[in-house]
């Protein structure tokens, strides 16, 4: 006998078939039609996604949860343009770079020994890379107090400019400008030892002429002041425990899409972290506040999850009026037997390559759900197969 699972609100598909420009939509999902290609629609075992760096991922998780989003201290930084060869987690399997200290990622543990795990974040003034001014920022968890000192010291050392004091309110900062590099750039950049942490920001300004230190300093103090006090409340896992923390979070993980090959950063995120990881934090802020988003897991799919069917029916709607980045897409066909998703695939006019991926969205239940994919095809049974997991399990 058919399985029907969730019943879809007027409302949203009065909005998606608006949005997909269908002429009309089910009521209801039979899971049993949907074509979900090899995708596996049953949880997983969580335990199959342990690696020998679950525990520093996790930590380093938990970290970007205590970690401020450039737009929570200036309001103007609340874009963030992916930048594939970073990434937000910081562990010894994906080590931070730090521009202009000529020590490479690779290179990182040898010239700055000690690190456990850390979380970089990244802002950007405008929707796209180098049209403004740009944040970034460390916290980055030591063995202890030594080390991260150490840490402080070093970069500061190996960083490119001129020694900067402006700091008087925290005492400890070390600071330098570099005011022109050969790419044109002015960058202030400030590292602050804190117990076993270090917490450094990067201001880079290629456009303005003259880059203005006051106004920069304002902003590292009010990222420091932040910081500080998220610090405040954080409370380090134990070395000895990392490899115990646990790998998912209310089971939202073990019904998540699988994503072969693993990556390490499959794993469920608090919304504030799984802010950081958004190209536009400001817009997708504004919607997880509105539909109450606790969790995000992110694997071979993102689930987020809402306070209720209700608000994951907006969460669509936002992320359809711009909460994520479309850049390089235009409207595609949904995949058959699921009328409730929206999916996007490659504007063919498109002159560059690598700008964006196709993909889907859908909400089911009380969940949201968005998968990219390599073409069309990929998108739509992946997103089909999301969907009926989700139904299946709840």
């Amino acid at each position: 006998m058919p399985r029907t699972i969730f019943t879809v609100p007027l409302v949203l598909t009065v909005l998606l078939a608006s949005a997909c420009g269908s002429q009309g939509t089910q009521s209801s999902i039979d899971i049993d039609r949907l074509d979900t290609g090899n995708f596996a629609t049953s949880p997983i075992d969580i335990e199959t996604l342990r690696t020998p760096t679950s525990g520093v991922v996790r930590e380093a998780i938990r970290i970007g949860e205590a970690t401020p989003l450039a737009m929570e201290y200036d309001a103007r930084f609340g874009y963030a343009p992916i930048q594939p060869a970073r990434s937000n987690r910081v562990t010894l399997e994906e080590p931070p770079y730090f521009n202009g200290t000529g020590i490479e990622s690779k290179q990182f543990a040898v010239e700055v020994p000690g690190l456990v795990a850390g979380w970089r974040m990244y802002a950007n003034r405008r929707d796209e890379l180098g049209q403004g001014r740009s944040i970034e920022t460390f916290t980055l968890r030591f063995k202890d107090s030594h080390l991260a000192k150490n840490a402080a010291e070093k970069l500061m050392l190996r960083s490119e400019g001129e020694v900067f004091d402006g700091f008087e309110d925290h005492p400890g900062v070390l600071a330098k400008i570099t005011q022109t590099d050969s790419l044109g750039v002015t960058t202030l950049r400030a590292f602050h030892a804190v117990n076993d942490m270090l917490v450094a920001i990067l201001i880079s300004d290629p456009v303005s002429r003259p880059f203005d230190p006051i106004e920069n300093t304002q902003i590292v103090q009010r990222y420091l002041d932040r910081q500080l006090a998220l610090l405040k409340e954080f409370t380090a896992t134990p070395i000895a425990d990392l490899d115990k923390l646990p790998l998912d979070t209310e089971g939202l993980l073990a019904k998540t899409l699988r994503r072969d090959p693993p990556r390490p950063g499959a794993a469920v995120y608090p919304a504030h972290a799984a802010l950081g990881l958004a190209e536009r934090p400001a817009a997708l802020s504004a919607a997880f506040a509105d539909s109450g988003v606790d969790y995000v897991a992110i694997s071979g799919a993102t689930i987020y999850r809402a306070r209720d069917e209700a608000a994951a029916a907006r969460l669509i709607v936002a992320l359809e009026k711009g909460a994520f980045n479309a850049r390089g897409l235009v409207d595609a066909a949904g995949p058959e037997n699921l009328p409730v998703a929206h999916c996007y695939e490659l504007d063919p006019n498109l002159e560059m390559t690598g700008v964006n991926s196709p993909r889907c969205i859908a909400p089911v239940g009380r969940y949201a759900i968005s998968v990219v994919g390599a073409n069309l095809q990929e998108v739509r049974q992946r997103i089909s197969a999301q969907y009926k997991l989700l139904a299946i399990t709840g």
